[in-house]
């Protein structure tokens, strides 16, 4: 889906990997989905960090739609979306 840059940025990235260090252990998680304090059972409880989220027109698989205005999309997600038949 076509969107500006800025706003693809707030979005979660599935290729993103990020290590948390718990406090005061030495050994720490990495992943990119962690779910939130709560420990809610819905899917809506998945903490977004910063570092797994969308980096736009840094990203090998951002693809440019108007570089003027600054909208395009994300590649990788866009060639996993199945095609009407």
């Amino acid at each position: 889906m076509e969107m500006l840059e800025s706003k693809a940025m707030e979005k979660w990235c599935p290729s993103a990997v990020v290590a948390i260090f718990p406090q005061g252990k030495e050994i720490g998680i990495s992943g990119n989905r962690f779910r939130a304090p709560d420990h809610a059972t819905s899917n809506r409880n998945y903490l977004n960090p910063p570092e797994a989220r969308c980096i736009g027109g840094q990203c090998m698989g951002w693809r440019w739609t108007d570089e003027q205005n600054k909208t395009g999309i994300c590649a990788i997600a866009h060639s996993q979306q199945k095609t009407a038949a």
